[in-house]
């Protein structure tokens, strides 16, 4: 089962994230719709740092998301996601709201979805080493995202 088959359909520039990033615009759209324009200040297999603009929700997705590494996230602005620590247990699910100018973590180990970003939105991401290939989370287990540094991550 691919990603087209598990969720909208999602476009990345390039086709995703790469491996090593320095100094590079990217974007990430939704059925067409903007979802996230991010510029990688770097990224590499053992941090990152990002300035992302989040545009909307990604909720209208099927399923959730995990990230190939753990992350701290400063929020200008506002929003909420639906946090889930189990993949084999999509039941469990903790909504989480983030105010503005805060900071939050999530795991490599969690998977979410965004539910509600406020006007503007703007995060600044905080990425340690890479663990794994991103995934959605489905109730026939993880399924890749298609990501190009996954890619070159398997």
């Amino acid at each position: 089962m691919t990603a087209s088959q598990i969720t909208q359909k999602v476009t990345r520039s390039g086709g995703g994230m790469r491996r090593w990033m320095f100094l590079t615009p990217y974007w990430s759209d939704i059925d067409g719709q903007r979802f996230l324009t991010r510029f990688v200040l770097f990224f590499t297999p053992l941090a990152g740092c990002h300035v992302t603009r989040i545009h909307m929700a990604d909720d209208q997705r099927k399923w959730p998301h995990d990230h190939s590494a753990t992350f701290w996230s400063w929020k200008l602005g506002a929003y909420a996601e639906d946090v889930y620590a189990d993949p084999g247990d999509l039941t469990q699910v903790r909504h989480v709201r983030h105010r503005r100018f805060g900071i939050h973590r999530l795991r490599w180990t969690q998977a979410h979805s965004i539910t509600h970003v406020s006007p503007h939105l703007v995060t600044v991401l905080f990425l340690g080493p890479r663990r794994n290939n991103s995934n959605y989370w489905t109730p026939d287990g993880r399924q890749g995202l298609g990501m190009k540094m996954d890619e070159e991550w398997s």
